[in-house]
């Protein structure tokens, strides 16, 4: 009877321990399934919000440099670099007018300098952008940026929820005082006769150390541009393009044919640069090129010339 009770006791005994680590099991899958929910959730709140509101723009890679035309009183443009990792906040003056996606084009015609994203603010004082960056990297961004969002109603945006998560991510740990604020007002006039005048050279060239890509300087890719527009001044303006985000530019000519898109030849397949200029640039890549040299040209079509001079 003892031993009985003895093996009635241990078979008790691994029963509530099983039953334990069934409960423990059954509480993990739990947690496992409501966080594989919650992610897929994110995901297509991402992936909705991203494309159906902005599909006609590429999102930021995370890697190169995350530029956004400031439109206020005047013009202006947050930079963030990741290598090195810093921000800095760039004030141009009166030199472009417009709202929006014509805004960003037109700024980035007369810097010279492809910038796809713009943002309204109330003011490009130091200070209150300086504030408005503290709030930003709050560890409590992340669930406003999933909910009410970043901005109000009245600050017009084309930065995406995806965007903005993985900028809050990247530059948290940055703090208010270590951002560059640069005022190149005094540089620069309003845009009134060609792009890329004297005026917008030099502008362009305070700007480019925030601008320039590691990856694309790494790789060294060997490029050539062939202007297959109607406008004369786009091969200019599609080589400083090129140029400030550290590409390394060949050759550029001209061409009595017109397309009507941007394209890429290249035999540099897989290449970051080729798939980064592509993207930022709305071309189309064509990877038959078969000729050691130039492994990468770029053909200007008229959409570029539609976005950047009409």
């Amino acid at each position: 009877m003892r031993d009985y009770l003895k093996s009635s006791a241990r078979s008790g005994v691994k029963w509530e321990k099983n039953n334990s680590s069934v409960g423990k099991w059954k509480s993990v899958s739990a947690i496992f399934i409501a966080l594989v929910i919650c992610l897929a959730t994110f995901n297509g709140l991402l992936k909705s919000t991203s494309e159906k509101k902005f599909n006609n723009r590429q999102s930021w890679d995370g890697v190169s440099s995350f530029v956004v035309g400031l439109k206020g009183d005047k013009a202006g443009a947050f930079i963030f670099q990741k290598d090195p990792k810093r921000v800095a906040v760039v004030k141009f003056g009166e030199i472009v007018q417009g709202e929006g996606q014509a805004f960003a084009d037109k700024l980035s015609a007369t810097l010279g300098a492809n910038i796809n994203t713009y943002l309204n603010v109330d003011s490009l004082e130091d200070e209150t952008l300086a504030k408005r960056f503290e709030n930003f990297t709050s560890f409590m961004t992340p669930a406003a940026i999933l909910t009410s969002g970043m901005f109000s109603k009245q600050e017009d945006t084309n930065i995406t929820r995806i965007e903005a998560l993985r900028l809050w991510w990247q530059a948290k740990t940055i703090r208010p005082k270590e951002i560059k604020f640069v005022d190149l007002s005094a540089k620069s006039t309003p845009r009134d006769t060609k792009v890329l005048g004297a005026s917008s050279n030099g502008l362009n060239k305070e700007i480019v150390p925030y601008l320039e890509n590691v990856k694309i300087i790494g790789e060294d890719v060997e490029i050539n541009i062939v202007n297959e527009s109607t406008q004369e001044l786009a091969s200019a303006l599609m080589q400083s393009f090129v140029k400030s985000v550290g590409g390394r530019v060949n050759k550029v000519s001209g061409s009595a044919d017109t397309v009507d898109k941007c394209l890429i030849y290249t035999n540099k397949k897989g290449s970051y640069t080729v798939n980064y200029l592509a993207k930022t640039l709305t071309c189309d890549i064509n990877d038959t090129l078969e000729a050691e040299n130039p492994t990468m040209t770029i053909h200007i079509g008229e959409n570029f010339n539609k976005k950047y001079f009409k």
